[in-house]
């Protein structure tokens, strides 16, 4: 068994529902923030939710052209010069939806040690990097899984357990770069979501993975079909050498020929496992894709972004006399470990952030509080009014 025991890595991704987050914090804290809290919170939500709204048009206007599923026609003719300006600014927009929703690019030294990694399972695939234009790799939390194997060494009677690592959610985008064989694919920017992908095994959701063949099967197959093969070989010079009949040359050709055949259909069945192998990890691990990947990302964003300002607004309402950022994060933390049972680093000034520029904070001097509930209600039904009146 090669257990070994692992260390629980801090993320900043809140796993927590937005709905039942919002729900428990309004039970806990009512009875000291009053009625007008609950509306509090509804309001925020929802205004929360169209502001980031805009931004995903936006980003869904960039990408359409880049979409390799769009079945929509238009009358417009987007020249080449639109197209790269529209590809400039997709990427920006891209990275930040993806910094919102707690997602980590994969360094280039990171991926580079990944791919040089064998799976556990055997499985050996290889990508040429530079049929790339683009290539991006993100992240949201790493941990382990336990995968299980029978033993050659025991005869396969037994099973073999290890710990292998994973990327709990990763995001993928990538272009191809233009030649002779994918002229229309270099057009399309593509966008796909995984989840729990060995770190060992991140060529495998690379359209140009190849696979290749284990030590181990090679040598079995150069045993087994190296030592068919030679004998096979021999019995048939002798019996040419005996035979002075040219039918019985023929009949031992035959022979000799469907040997050879028998070995080569064992490389290619080997190849088919692997591949049938390669196949059933990438289904299981894909959740979406380009449009649908891009919604997909929107929607997590925007409950990161809400978690994180309603869990601020609420320990700084309840703190009474207010508290530093630190004590903050502290309580955070601390109530999500206790309610929750997740050990999370709390992202305390994205949550200081958006509540300052909703222009519900107040620092003094680096004691933080907020504006009531009642306040911040109103606050907020004059930016519907006039995001109301502006677009009349």
């Amino acid at each position: 068994m090669d257990l070994e025991p692992q260390a629980p890595l801090r993320e900043k991704f809140l796993p927590v529902e937005m709905d039942e987050l919002a729900e428990n914090l309004i039970q806990d804290s009512q009875a000291s923030l009053g009625p007008d809290f609950e509306r509090f919170c509804r309001l925020f939500l929802a205004l929360h939710r169209t502001k980031l709204a805009g931004q995903v048009l936006e980003l869904k206007r960039c990408y359409r052209e880049f979409d390799p599923d769009r079945d929509t026609v238009s009358a417009k003719t987007v020249s080449a010069k639109r197209r790269v300006e529209l590809r400039r600014q997709l990427q920006p927009k891209l990275s930040e939806l993806l910094r919102q929703a707690n997602y980590v690019e994969l360094s280039p030294e990171e991926f580079q040690a990944a791919l040089n990694k064998t799976s556990p399972r055997g499985l050996q695939v290889s990508v040429n990097i530079d049929d790339f234009d683009e290539l991006g790799l993100y992240f949201r939390g790493m941990g382990t899984r336990v995968d299980e194997m029978r033993d050659w060494r025991s005869l396969y009677l037994k099973k073999r357990y290890w710990n292998t690592p994973i990327y709990r959610r990763l995001f993928l985008f990538f272009k191809l770069r233009p030649d002779e064989k994918n002229t229309e694919q270099s057009n399309f920017l593509y966008l796909k979501m995984f989840r729990d992908v060995p770190q060992s095994d991140l060529e495998m959701l690379l359209p140009n993975t190849k696979v290749r063949m284990r030590v181990f099967d090679k040598v079995k197959l150069s045993i087994t079909g190296g030592g068919g093969t030679v004998s096979g070989v021999m019995a048939t010079v002798t019996k040419i050498g005996a035979a002075a009949n040219p039918a019985t040359w023929l009949i031992a050709i035959a022979g000799l020929a469907g040997i050879l055949w028998r070995q080569v259909t064992k490389v290619f069945a080997q190849r088919t496992r692997y591949m049938a192998d390669l196949a059933q990890q990438l289904y299981f691990c894909n959740l979406d894709n380009n449009f649908g990947a891009l919604v997909h990302l929107s929607d997590l964003a925007r409950d990161e972004e809400a978690k994180e300002a309603l869990l601020a607004y609420t320990f700084l309402a309840t703190a009474g006399n207010g508290c530093n950022q630190s004590q903050l994060d502290q309580k955070i933390e601390k109530h999500l470990a206790e309610v929750y049972q997740v050990d999370v680093d709390f992202e305390i000034e994205d949550g200081l952030n958006k509540l300052r520029r909703a222009g519900f904070l107040q620092d003094e001097a680096g004691l933080l509080r907020v504006i009531s509930p009642a306040a911040a209600i109103q606050m907020m039904e004059e930016q519907w009014a006039s995001r109301f009146a502006k677009n009349r």
